[in-house]
């Protein structure tokens, strides 16, 4: 019998802790962001899975990998340079635009946020971003308010990424 209750209560313990924790963060508007995998990535490039709720629909968004320092940290400049770039074409999946309301040149280009402010989309990144290595820069999966509220820091969002070595 205390064998039987020995196992349970180590399986119980083994459910409750997740194999790979997802990241998530909490926005200065209340809005969550989650990324499902931001330590030891591949540096070759790996998809991984970005989702979100709570943001304000009315404000569209970047979603990327970038260089981070401790202005960007501070919501006192833009995270540069960010992997992806502006993908005009909508299909590298290194950069995503979420927006209800985008620019008429841009539908078809966004994803809209849903009723409650959520998305969940893949997002592709790598080591490098450009000549940049994130093994060697602090980088991060960042959320940024799109180029119609460009200034406007109040909607970055940060969680910080590891690659591996090799």
């Amino acid at each position: 019998m205390r064998r039987v209750l020995l196992t349970l209560g180590i399986l119980g313990l083994l459910v409750a802790i997740p194999l790979s924790p997802a990241s998530a963060v909490t926005g200065q508007h209340g809005e969550t962001f989650t990324a499902s995998k931001s330590l030891k990535l591949k540096p070759g490039g790996q998809t991984i899975t970005v989702t979100g709720e709570g943001f304000d629909t009315s404000v569209g968004i970047y979603i990327a990998l970038c260089v981070v320092n401790k202005n960007v940290l501070a919501h006192k400049a833009a995270p540069t340079p960010c992997g992806g770039g502006a993908d005009q074409s909508g299909t590298s999946g290194a950069s995503i635009w979420v927006s209800s309301n985008p620019p008429t040149y841009a539908i078809g280009l966004t994803t809209p946020f849903s009723e409650t402010g959520g998305f969940t989309e893949k997002l592709k990144v790598g080591a490098m971003i450009g000549k940049v290595d994130c093994r060697k820069k602090s980088c991060a999966i960042a959320v940024r308010a799109d180029h119609t509220r460009g200034d406007d820091r109040s909607f970055d969002i940060f969680i910080p990424v590891t690659f591996l070595a090799k």
